[in-house]
């Protein structure tokens, strides 16, 4: 029943994570928009004030959270930490909450959501939506087995075919950087 309980609170913060970072998104995206645009921003609505609250909830949860797995592996041995630490499904979960932190902490500003940001602060949010999704994703592998199966499936095929996604990968950024050169001189 403990554990159930666990599962179940966790499942509730990783929806309120992600939803919440879609309403603060959207209200970085509505602010950036609107600085362009010269208008006064948008009313904030209730709703979306209450899930960037429970975005910045979930964040400290997900904080102490991961503490408390890095003492309680510590305290066990080092040989543990590191085998549980050092593997992609660890590393995406902390980069998700290093990032969400970092947002947290641009936000809880007096003008975090009013100033104008770079269009790196967007590739950084683009990125750490997909973070983000993945992180729900590997949590919902471990609460139903057959999606733990395909995701497993779907993380083995990634490794073999790895070769083959970084050229096409190097091909896709090259022809991008083309077209942008040749677009940008217009």
């Amino acid at each position: 029943p403990f554990s159930i309980a666990i599962l179940f609170c966790d499942l509730f913060f990783h929806i309120f994570l992600v939803v919440g970072w879609i309403f603060v998104l959207n209200r970085f995206i509505n602010v950036a928009v609107d600085s362009n645009n010269n208008t006064d921003s948008p009313e904030v609505t209730t709703i979306a004030r209450f899930f960037e609250a429970m975005f910045s909830i979930s964040v400290l949860y997900f904080v102490w959270r991961l503490v408390g797995e890095i003492f309680s592996t510590l305290l066990t041995s080092r040989r543990v930490f590191w085998a549980n630490f050092v593997n992609l499904l660890t590393l995406v979960d902390v980069i998700a909450i290093v990032g969400a932190i970092a947002v947290n902490i641009l936000t809880s500003s007096d003008d975090g959501m009013r100033r104008d940001y770079s269009d790196a602060w967007f590739h950084f949010f683009a990125l750490l939506t997909g973070f983000l999704w993945l992180k729900l994703l590997l949590f919902l592998k471990v609460v139903n087995p057959t999606l733990a199966t395909l995701v497993l499936a779907f993380i083995e095929i990634l490794k073999d075919v790895k070769c083959l996604i970084l050229i096409l990968a190097i091909v896709t950024f090259a022809f991008a950087d083309m077209f942008y050169t040749k677009i940008r001189i217009k």
